[in-house]
C-alpha cells in the first residue's frame, strides 16, 4: 500500500489520506531528522572569517559532509522552502516565484493555483509522517510560516531565534523518531539596522565605500554568529533527547544575500540586500550534514541543490520517496548527475551553474514569467554571442571572480550552459502540462512585481 501511495504519479490522493499506521513498523528505531536553514544566509567561503565560517563555528560541531558549493533555487526565502520540502525545482511545482520588494511577505497575493504548495505533491515531513516520524515545524521571523505548517503535524511560531531551543526541545519530548525543520529569523532582517547604521538609509542610491562595505560585512558576519549559537542550542536539545537512535542534521542557508557587493548584473546598481535578483551571492548558501553516528569528514566541491535534501533525509530513514524528485542522497551520491550542477529561477530570470560558470538569463520584456513554457523557446532564440548589452544572457566566472564584476566572454562556456539550462527547463525543472491553462497564463503574466511584469 505504501509503495502504491508514494510511487504514485501527480495525481495520488493526499497524505493524510493513507491509514495512519502505514509503514510504523520499527519507526521507533529510525534516527531522529533536523533540517536547519536560515534565509539570508550566504555562502562566505572566499572571505576570510565571514559569516559562513562564523555560523558554523558558532555550531560546534564537525560536519561529516559539507559543500562549497550548494545553491538554492530561488532568491526568495518562500520559494526556495517549497522547493526544499518537494524536492522539486519552482517551476516543476509550480511556485510563482515573483521577485517583489519584500519577497516572501507578499507572495501570499498571488493567484492561489500557485502560490501554495499543490495538494498532489508530496513533501518529506508528508512522506517521513507515513513511516511513522513526528514532524514539527519550527520557526521564528518567518512571514510565510503558516502556509506550510499544515505539511507537518505540528508548527510552533516563537518571537527569536534564541527561544527555538526550548520549542525544540518541546517537539521532541515525546516518542521518536522525530524530523524537525527549523527556519530561523531571515538573516536579512536581523542584519538591517546594523547595515542601515553603516550604509545610511535603504535603499541605496549610490554605491558602497570599500570601508562601508567591510563595515557591513564585519557586522552581517557577527549576526550569523550568534544564528549559529542559537541554532547549537537547538542541535544540543535535539541531540540529547536522540540518543540511542542519533540524529542527522541538514544545516546551513535557505537563500543567500546581497549585502554592499556592486557587481553581478551588467552595469546596473544593485541595492543592498535585494532579494529579488538572482546573483551568485543571493542564491549560493554554506550547507553542511551533521551525523552523530559517523566519523566522516568530507568536503565536496562539486555543485549541489538545495532539492538535495529530501531524498538525503529518505535515504538517512530508510523511506521510499515519490517518483520524480530532481535531486540526489547528498551523503552517497553528490555526484550522481555526473558533473555536478545547480539551477534557479525568479521571475523573469534564470540560471545555472556547473563547474566555474554562472548563467543568467533574463528576459527584460514584459509579461514574461519562468512558469510561462514559451521562455524554455526563448532561450535558443536569444542571442548568445553579443554580451555587450543587447543580449539577453551574461556570463561570468564566478571561481576567479566571485563577486561578479567582469562578464566573461567565453561563448563557448555559455553555449554550453544555455544547453544545459534548457535541459532543466525541458526536464525536471519543466513546468508540469497540466498546471496551466489560458487564463491561469495570462493570470501569472499580468502580476505587476517590484515595477514591472
Amino acid at each position: 500500500m505504501i509503495a502504491a501511495l508514494l510511487l504514485a504519479c501527480a495525481a495520488a490522493p493526499e497524505p493524510a489520506a493513507a491509514p495512519a499506521a502505514v509503514a510504523t513498523a520499527g519507526a521507533a528505531d529510525r534516527p531522529d531528522l533536523a533540517v536547519i536553514l536560515a534565509p539570508g544566509l550566504r555562502a562566505d567561503a572566499s572571505v576570510q572569517g565571514g559569516a559562513e565560517a562564523a555560523f558554523f563555528t558558532a555550531l560546534g560541531r564537525r560536519a561529516t559532509h559539507r559543500f562549497s558549493a550548494a545553491y538554492s533555487q530561488s532568491p526568495a526565502p518562500y520559494t526556495s522552502l517549497g522547493s526544499v520540502l518537494t524536492g522539486l525545482y519552482p517551476g516543476a511545482i509550480p511556485m510563482c516565484s515573483l521577485p517583489r520588494g519584500a519577497g516572501h511577505l507578499e507572495v501570499l497575493a498571488d493567484p492561489p493555483w500557485c502560490a501554495t504548495l499543490p495538494a498532489e505533491r508530496y513533501t518529506f515531513p508528508e512522506v517521513l509522517g507515513l513511516y511513522g516520524y513526528n514532524t514539527t515545524l519550527l520557526t521564528s521571523g518567518f512571514p510565510a510560516a503558516a502556509a506550510f505548517a499544515g505539511e507537518f503535524q505540528a508548527a510552533v511560531q516563537v518571537s527569536t531565534s534564541e527561544e527555538l531551543a526550548a520549542a525544540a526541545r518541546t517537539a521532541v519530548a515525546g516518542p521518536g523518531p522525530h524530523l524537525v525543520v527549523v527556519v530561523p529569523a531571515d538573516l536579512r532582517m536581523s542584519t538591517r539596522a546594523d547595515v542601515d547604521a553603516v550604509l545610511g538609509d535603504l535603499p541605496r542610491t549610490k554605491p558602497a565605500t570599500e570601508a562601508e562595505q567591510a563595515r557591513a560585512l564585519a557586522g552581517y558576519a557577527t549576526a550569523a554568529g550568534a544564528l549559529g549559537t542559537a541554532m547549537k542550542g537547538v542541535m544540543d536539545e535535539l541531540e540529547a533527547a536522540a540518543g540511542r537512535r542519533g540524529l542527522v542534521t541538514v544545516a546551513g542557508g535557505l537563500t543567500g544575500l546581497d549585502l554592499a557587493e556592486q557587481g553581478g548584473s551588467r552595469d546596473e546598481f544593485i541595492p543592498t540586500l535585494a532579494e529579488d535578483l538572482i546573483l551568485d551571492r543571493t542564491i549560493h548558501v554554506p550547507l553542511a550534514v551533521f551525523d552523530t553516528g559517523s566519523a566522516t569528514a568530507a568536503v565536496h566541491e562539486d555543485p549541489v541543490e538545495l532539492i538535495d535534501v529530501f531524498p538525503t533525509l529518505a535515504a538517512v530513514a530508510e523511506v521510499r520517496t515519490p517518483v520524480g524528485l530532481s535531486g540526489t542522497d547528498l551523503q552517497h551520491t553528490p555526484l550522481a548527475r555526473g558533473a555536478g550542477y545547480a539551477y534557479a529561477e525568479l521571475g523573469d530570470q534564470l540560471a545555472v551553474r556547473q563547474g566555474a560558470g554562472f548563467l543568467l538569463f533574463r528576459c527584460y520584456v514584459h509579461f514574461c514569467t519562468s512558469l510561462d513554457p514559451q521562455v524554455t523557446e526563448r532561450l535558443l532564440d536569444s542571442d548568445l554571442g553579443d554580451f555587450a548589452g543587447t543580449s539577453p544572457y551574461v556570463l561570468w566566472d564566478v571561481a576567479s571572480d566571485p563577486g561578479q564584476s567582469t562578464p566573461s566572454l567565453d561563448t563557448t562556456s555559455a553555449r554550453a550552459l544555455r544547453s544545459l539550462m534548457v535541459k532543466v527547463r525541458s526536464g525536471p525543472g519543466a513546468v508540469p502540462a497540466d498546471a496551466l491553462d489560458a487564463k491561469r497564463l495570462w493570470s501569472i503574466r499580468m502580476v505587476r512585481s517590484n515595477g514591472y511584469w
